[in-house]
């Protein structure tokens, strides 16, 4: 089966612990195209989706699409000091504007199925988002549970299979959160963590800042990047049987 994953950093993998090369290790015979880009938002990932599909309308057997989590996330860097506000500025200056809230984020989904269909037949696999911070009772974790929402209603709307991160991450978190919320410096987020990740201390990471799935409270450690894996296998497991192919 030959299956593109096209994403932010989540499925990048760079930052943390990618969960495509499970999906890779766990069946061999699938050809996973891994197109995850770090720091996009949702209309970003959909231009690069439209432009693949256009270029190639029958090359993949499915495609899974994660979007979301630079939605909610960039418009913080606001609010984070002079370094993420100047990212964020180099990111608009890029072209990658996140969505104003969680309507704005459905109906833009919507839209890019209905274009992807009339470039091409193949299915695709909508990825809800996992966490935003380990404590689910606050921060990111609110609005969040709204997108993940939009993704629920537009993966049935347009006829999407669902991998579903979120129920696997809500259930997996323990109770009660950490005391302390955990959040990245600029420097953390932009150089460090993705240096110590790419030399194998991605899981050190986490339990030195007392994490359980993530090392920021978003990218992911082992147990993360295996939960992820697990929400995007099982669809296409589904399609693969619906549609015997191996």
């Amino acid at each position: 089966m030959r299956i593109l994953v096209i994403g932010d950093s989540i499925t990048r993998g760079t930052q943390g612990v990618g969960y495509v090369p499970r999906l890779a290790r766990g069946h061999p015979q699938w050809q996973l195209e891994n197109a995850g880009v770090n720091g996009e938002p949702l209309q970003s990932i959909g231009r690069r989706l439209l432009q693949r599909l256009a270029a190639a309308p029958t090359a993949y057997d499915a495609v899974v699409c994660e979007a979301g989590y630079n939605d909610l996330l960039l418009p913080t860097f606001a609010e984070r000091g002079f370094w993420f506000r100047q990212a964020l500025g180099q990111m608009r200056r890029q072209g990658h504007e996140p969505l104003a809230d969680a309507a704005a984020f459905e109906q833009a989904y919507a839209q890019l199925l209905t274009a992807a269909r009339a470039l091409s037949p193949v299915p695709v696999v909508l990825a809800t988002l996992g966490c935003l911070g380990e404590n689910l009772t606050g921060g990111l974790n609110a609005p969040r549970r709204a997108y993940n929402a939009a993704i629920r209603r537009v993966a049935a709307r347009h006829g999407c299979l669902l991998a579903d991160a979120e129920a696997a991450f809500d259930a997996a978190l323990p109770a009660p959160p950490p005391a302390v919320e955990f959040q990245s410096s600029f420097v953390g987020l932009a150089f460090a963590d993705k240096l110590l990740c790419a030399l194998g201390r991605a899981d050190a990471l986490s339990r030195q800042r007392g994490l359980h799935l993530t090392i920021d409270g978003g990218h992911l450690n082992s147990r993360g990047a295996e939960l992820f894996a697990q929400a995007v296998e099982a669809p296409l497991l589904t399609l693969a049987a619906q549609r015997q192919l191996a």
